[in-house]
């Protein structure tokens, strides 16, 4: 699960910048994370 995680992190990052944070199923905080680690 971690790795998965570490490995699409970016790609997540890629499309909550783009807005469409719900196709992942990214709950807020985890956008959250996502925003203040870049």
């Amino acid at each position: 699960m971690a790795d998965a995680a570490n490995s699409t992190g970016s790609v997540a990052g890629s499309t909550i910048s783009k807005g469409k944070p719900a196709r992942l199923g990214v709950p807020l905080p985890l956008r959250v994370l996502a925003a203040i680690r870049q």
